[in-house]
């Protein structure tokens, strides 16, 4: 399977730390790893998200920084700068709606080229 790589006015350049986070700090099921609201609290707790998006600083035009400098941080602007990199990155995901307490919460499996099962 080739990766397509698509430019966009967001994101400048392949984001090259992406696949070593998402690997890291998301759950795996399947050959997929899943971003739901309970992964994104997780990483919340653990203080993983502030740092990344500092990183990330540098592959954003200047212009479009807002992305990832914009606090609070809540879970719909951690999933659209997730999303803008899986485009940019072409990487596959796929959105699905969850019902919990009440509301729907999207739900976001990633797909990720080399994925390791263990």
């Amino acid at each position: 399977m080739s990766i397509k790589v698509i430019k966009n006015q967001v994101i400048k350049k392949f984001v090259d730390i992406f696949d070593d986070y998402i690997k890291v700090n998301l759950p795996m099921e399947n050959n997929y790893y899943i971003l739901n609201y309970i992964s994104y609290k997780k990483l919340v707790y653990k203080e993983k998200i502030d740092c990344f998006l500092e990183e990330l600083k540098k592959y954003y035009f200047f212009n479009k920084q807002y992305y990832v400098t914009r606090r609070p941080n809540t879970y719909k602007s951690f999933t659209t700068v997730v999303r803008q990199i899986c485009r940019r990155n072409g990487l596959v995901f796929e959105t699905s709606s969850k019902y919990d307490n009440g509301k729907y919460c999207p739900e976001y499996r990633i797909y990720v080229s080399n994925v390791m099962q263990t």
